[in-house]
């Protein structure tokens, strides 16, 4: 079952990265990588090493092709030894990890990723929902704090994207793109 829904997601995640994301990629982080199998498909594809994070990274044969930092991604001390002061990257995602964080945690991270990103670049963030939520019209309270957030603290970003784009066992798959246009 775990291997059947892991094969889902990662279909899910290359979905939304060959289909959503239109800049021209030359560099990439993702925020919760897993065993690293998106950032490996994704290095692959655009010939660029990503940066790839997570609390602990399941080794396999060809990360080499990814820079892999097992690190917490709200650990910026940690993580700002792997990321010179001026990089900025093209894409920044998160895919089904930081939503699921402590608020003040992602409070507390999200400027030293955002100022990261290029002018042009994109944040993306895919999290789901509960169709129950949906049917019944109630609010999904993180999906407006995080809007907020945004548009208090990094008025920088556009949310320009809030798409569903499937719905597979109960729950609603969403993609949220915040685009910098100006960057700090």
């Amino acid at each position: 079952m775990n291997n059947m829904r892991n094969k889902r997601e990662l279909s899910l995640k290359k979905f939304v990265l060959s289909n959503y994301i239109k800049i021209k990629l030359s560099s990439a982080i993702e925020l919760g990588c897993g065993s690293g199998k998106d950032a490996l498909w994704l290095s692959k594809k655009i010939g660029k090493k990503i940066l790839a994070i997570d609390k602990e990274i399941k080794k396999n044969n060809d990360n080499k092709k990814i820079i892999n930092v097992e690190a917490d991604y709200f650990d910026v001390k940690k993580i700002a030894k792997y990321i010179k002061a001026d990089n900025r990257y093209d894409l920044i995602y998160s895919s089904y990890s930081l939503c699921f964080n402590d608020k003040e945690q992602i409070i507390n991270v999200l400027p030293f990723y955002f100022k990261k990103i290029k002018n042009g670049g994109t944040f993306y963030l895919l999290d789901f929902t509960s169709d129950e939520e949906i049917v019944s019209k109630r609010t999904n309270l993180w999906e407006i704090w995080f809007f907020d957030l945004i548009k208090k603290y990094f008025d920088h970003f556009e949310i320009r994207t809030k798409k569903v784009f499937e719905k597979e066992h109960g729950h609603t798959h969403r993609i949220f793109e915040l685009v910098c246009f100006n960057p700090s």
